[in-house]
Formats: C-alpha cells, sequence, structure tokens
C-alpha cells in the first residue's frame, strides 16, 4: 500500500519533516490497515490499538515545502493481540508496534481476526529491548544515577492532546518529549535522525504529568511520568498498573538522537 503526500506547512516543521504529523500519518496507516484484517468492534466492548514500541529513522531537514512524500506500508501479526507495521518513506523507516486493548472493560484484547483478509506472521519480532526497559521503568527510582532526578511538570491540556478515545495520542508523547527538552534548556535543537519510543502505560483527563530529560552531546532521553488522583471511572481495581490514588508511575522513555 502506498500512501502520497505533497508536503505543505501542516506537514513541515522548524527542521524539516514534522515528526508529530508523521507519527499520526504513521499511526493512521496502521490503523487502517489493522482494521482489514481484524473485528476491532464487539457486541460487548470496542477494541483499539494501543502503540507501545515505536521507531523512526530519518535525516529530518532532507525533507522540503513541494516535495512528493510517498510511504510504502506492510503490517504483519506476531500473535492474536501484536501487530508490526513496517514503512519506508524515501530514505527513512520506521516501525510501529501495538497491542489490542478493550476501551470500556480494560486490560488485553483475546480475540482473533473475525475477517476472511490475509495478514502474513511475523517471526522474528523482538521486543526484548522494549521488555528491558519496560522493568527498567518499573524500578525507576531504585537506580542510583537517578535517586535525585530533576522532574518538570508538563501543562497539559487533554482537549488538545487525547485522541477520539479520550487517551493521549501516542504521537504525543514525542511530543511532551520535546516539551521537556526545550524546558531544560530553551535551546533550538538539531534535526532528527531517530526516535525510539518505549511506552507502557497511558494517560488519563485526571493525570499530572512530570518528565525527567537526560542530556547529551548526540541525544536526550526523557522519562514521562503520570500521577493518578483520583483513579478515572472504571479503574477502581487499579487496572492502571497502580496501587492507590496518588502513585507515581513511570509510563515511557522517548530518546531521540540528533544530527
Amino acid at each position: 500500500m502506498s500512501h502520497t503526500t505533497i508536503l505543505g506547512m501542516p506537514q513541515l516543521n522548524y527542521n524539516g519533516l514534522d515528526e508529530i504529523w508523521l507519527l499520526k500519518t504513521l499511526g493512521d496507516i496502521h490503523w487502517n490497515k489493522l482494521g482489514k484484517v481484524t473485528d476491532m468492534f464487539t457486541a460487548e466492548d470496542r477494541y483499539y490499538a494501543s502503540f507501545f514500541n515505536v521507531n523512526i529513522k530519518f535525516e529530518q531537514e532532507s525533507y522540503e515545502e513541494g516535495n512528493k512524500f510517498d510511504i510504502e506500508s506492510k503490517l504483519e501479526k506476531w500473535n492474536k493481540k501484536i501487530y508490526r507495521s513496517t514503512h519506508k518513506f524515501g530514505k527513512g523507516t520506521a516501525t510501529l508496534d501495538s497491542i489490542c486493548v478493550k476501551k470500556y472493560k480494560g486490560g488485553l484484547a483475546k480475540h482473533d481476526s473475525n475477517s476472511t483478509n490475509y495478514c502474513d506472521t511475523i517471526k522474528d519480532i523482538d521486543i526484548n529491548q522494549h521488555l528491558y526497559w519496560k522493568k527498567y521503568c518499573k524500578n525507576y527510582h531504585k537506580h542510583d544515577s537517578h535517586n535525585i532526578p530533576h522532574k518538570m511538570v508538563l501543562p497539559f491540556n487533554p482537549i488538545l492532546m487525547f485522541n477520539g478515545v479520550k487517551i493521549l495520542y501516542f504521537a504525543n508523547y514525542v511530543f511532551l518529549a520535546q516539551m521537556a527538552e526545550w524546558q531544560s534548556d530553551n535551546t533550538i535543537r538539531t534535526p532528527i535522525r531517530e526516535i525510539q519510543a518505549d511506552m507502557f502505560g497511558n494517560i488519563d483527563v485526571n493525570d499530572k504529568v512530570y518528565a525527567s530529560t537526560w542530556v547529551t552531546d548526540k541525544a536526550n532521553t526523557t522519562y514521562l511520568f503520570r500521577v493518578r488522583h483520583p483513579f478515572p471511572p472504571g479503574d477502581k481495581l487499579g487496572l492502571s498498573g497502580l496501587k492507590r490514588p496518588g502513585d507515581e508511575q513511570c509510563i515511557a522513555r522517548i530518546k531521540i538522537q540528533r544530527c
């Protein structure tokens, strides 16, 4: 499948191709492909694709106004819940991994495709690095280098940042990370070469959001935290992974490498 756009102001930003527009576009392609091979609606609930592992490699400044922008995409299934889409756009590449989640009841969807449309099965998917960072972030405060992290409170507007399922859209995790970068030193960054986003939880309308950014010469790593108080409706059993309102949880690690 090919997706073609002529790049203009909505697709560009200060450094070239807008990474947030790109993430949203790739997410939409992933979602549309997923809808053709699996039934996202049942009598009891509605499922959605929760992205948990996203990687993009591209030379951000090489994309200019008026360029023809072609995206070639493919969707593959790892098991009944996890799907991976791969994308090529010029010299750029992207990989998006999603897991099917129940919208209303919470938890993972355990259904398989009800469609007759064929989807290739991928056998060599490797999410070990993602699982490593998930464990690392679960125990974030136990690591020696993070005993006294500097956390920034991020301005957070659900009206602007949430999607139709009323949770933070995955592309806006990267947006929040860039806000944290800016707050750390108010420096205009050089163009992006790679984004690696690992996400372990959602952000709800009642959450407070914090960030801790670790700056190096060519790459910044931002950890996003949520403090949930009170629990959102339907989450009284702690489906969010938090033991009680007011607990803090590290829910994402976003590493942005630049030229």
